[in-house]
């Protein structure tokens, strides 16, 4: 009896202490007390409440559940049938959130929050009319919540409807008053609409209540150019010029407006100004400055100006890492690299938190074959950004040209754990394949070309090196031969994929044959060293001793690194 005091008591102070949903539900249970008895209607009630409860908790699921359950013991109950809408709602299942919401507001049609719900599921499911059947009745029924004309506001934006869309704006503006937001969503709407005269005049009035913000000049010289009004837009800039407000602004606009008509010169004097304005932030700046840098094949002229805005930036903005972040980039488009190294090096000294400027630091050093440097800097990088791939990949290869393999092996299988990008995995599994051969670990190593396959089973460059490094170790060459010949037919012009598939037909004993595709690659390869070493060898194959030494003293002169081919031609012999 205890027990059931207890449980009548915690309903009624849920009850009490909820919002109009629940009083909804109790008059329903008023409604159904008729057709349930006492214990029935008190479980549906506690049934209810369990709900609520795994709803609270975010647990959707569940709540759906206890809901159905509900619902089974009472069709009708327009509470639950409203959780259901919104449970259904939180999974992004809007349909059938929508088929729960009709059937609460057709039970109680006066609710105002099973209105709301189809106000927003109608959106959701595109019945934008039904939508806004729901949000008139709101209003009309509702104590004029601005909330409601504005959401009525977008949905007649979005039909189309902008003679509709812009009375009810003015509802909106005679119950808050005229402001700049309305002012603003006014302009937009008759731009949408076409009416580009009326949007200037309301622009206008919008410039009379606030004459400082250069957005609401920007707006209006939009619209005159729109207009085909170029003086109208000159002369609205020069207002905000002269009003003491624009903080450089003004020259930035006149800038813009004088290139539009084509006066180039005048342009970058105003440019030049707006530029060099230490109150004008440099992010304005940036989007400008950035359409010089856009330009490809700059004429003198245009290289001249750019070095002017670089040093009236320096002086007004000396102590900006973005300052030295564009020079860094205009440097490089300008192809002068060292300084672009320069200058990105700065940047850190600033802001040690960029990772782009790491990481072309780290691109940059690379390129110009500083690998020890590379290394100190990719892992200097890496200590802040442990995540990025890009940076294990490129200091991997720094310590690859430093023959430091094992360290290399060590950041690409560390870097392969950041990789969602199977083509990024492809680069990593056929580099891990090269250093894996060097170190000979030659299981490692097909293992790693085997997975870059498996990942692109016809990458041209895994297929090359995996059929080279077999047939260099003379194991499994009928594949070595099927891989290359693959790659060969592909990219039949290629003198290093061409060397590859003549080296495995020379390793396959078929000299002759070799003969052929390794002369084909002599005369696409420009006088590679390995090509014409491996070209005497099979000269000295095919019984032309002679020749194959020409040929062995042609590659010795490009590479005179080789012990092993000064050997071959002191020796006069393939195996000395």
């Amino acid at each position: 009896m205890n027990k059931a005091i207890q449980l009548i008591t915690l309903i009624a102070l849920l009850l009490l202490s909820s919002c109009s949903l629940f009083q909804s539900v109790s008059k329903e249970e008023e409604k159904k007390e008729i057709t349930l008895d006492y214990q029935d209607s008190l479980a549906i009630t506690a049934k209810f409440i369990e709900g609520k409860k795994e709803a609270l908790l975010g647990n959707n699921d569940k709540a759906i559940d206890i809901y159905s359950k509900v619902l089974d013991k009472n069709p009708d109950h327009d509470a639950a049938l409203f959780e259901m809408a919104r449970m259904y709602s939180n999974l992004q299942e809007y349909k059938s959130a929508l088929t729960f919401a009709e059937r609460a507001k057709k039970i109680e049609p006066d609710n105002a929050w099973y209105r709301k719900m189809l106000v927003d599921l109608y959106q959701r499911t595109g019945n934008l009319e039904k939508s806004r059947e729901q949000l008139v009745w709101l209003i009309e029924n509702e104590d004029n919540d601005l909330q409601y004309y504005e959401d009525w506001f977008q949905v007649e934006r979005y039909m189309e409807n902008y003679d509709k869309a812009l009375e009810i704006l003015g509802d909106i503006e005679r119950i808050r008053g005229r402001n700049e937001k309305i002012l603003q969503q006014k302009i937009r709407l008759l731009q949408e609409k076409d009416s580009y005269e009326k949007a200037a005049k309301v622009a206008q009035e919008l410039l009379k209540i606030n004459k400082t913000n250069p957005d609401y000049y920007r707006e209006l010289i939009a619209i005159y150019n729109k207009l085909d009004k170029p003086e109208k837009a000159l002369e609205i800039i020069h207002k905000f010029k002269n009003s003491g407000e624009d903080k450089g602004w003004a020259d930035l606009m006149l800038a813009k407006q004088y290139r539009r008509l084509g006066d180039k010169k005048t342009s970058f004097q105003y440019l030049k100004e707006a530029v060099g304005n230490e109150e004008l932030t440099i992010d304005a700046k940036v989007e400008v400055l950035m359409s010089y840098y856009s330009v490809s094949n700059s004429t003198d002229s245009l290289k001249a100006q750019e070095d002017t805005l670089l040093n009236q930036l320096m002086k007004a903005h000396p102590d900006s890492p973005v300052t030295y972040s564009l020079m860094g980039d205009f440097y490089l488009k300008k192809n002068k690299n060292a300084k672009a190294l320069e200058s990105f090096k700065k940047v850190l000294e600033m802001d040690s938190t960029r990772y782009p400027v790491w990481e072309q630091i780290v691109r940059l050093q690379l390129q110009q074959g500083k690998y020890k440097k590379t290394a100190r800097y990719g892992k200097k990088a890496l200590d802040f950004f442990p995540n990025k791939p890009n940076l294990y990949f490129l200091t991997a290869n720094a310590y690859s040209r430093l023959s430091e393999h094992q360290k290399a092996i060590d950041l690409y299988e560390e870097g392969l754990y950041f990789i969602s990008d199977d083509r990024l995995k492809v680069d990593f599994y056929a580099s891990l394949g090269n250093q894996y051969h060097e170190i000979e670990d030659y299981q490692a190593s097909d293992k790693a070309f085997k997975k870059a396959l498996k990942i692109d089973s016809g990458n041209a460059y895994v297929l090359n090196n995996y059929a080279y490094f077999l047939a260099v170790r003379g194991e499994n060459l009928s594949k070595a031969f099927e891989m290359s010949r693959k790659v060969v037919k592909k990219h039949p012009g290629n003198a290093t994929y061409l060397d590859t598939h003549g080296w495995v037909l020379f390793k396959q004993g078929k000299y002759e044959k070799a003969l052929e595709v390794l002369e084909k690659a002599m005369r696409n390869s420009g006088g590679s060293s390995e090509i014409l070493e491996h070209y005497g060898d099979c000269l000295f194959k095919t019984d032309k001793k002679n020749k194959a030494v020409k040929y062995w003293k042609k590659a010795y002169k490009n590479n005179k690194s080789s012990d092993e081919l000064k050997e071959k031609i002191d020796k006069k012999s393939l195996n000395p």
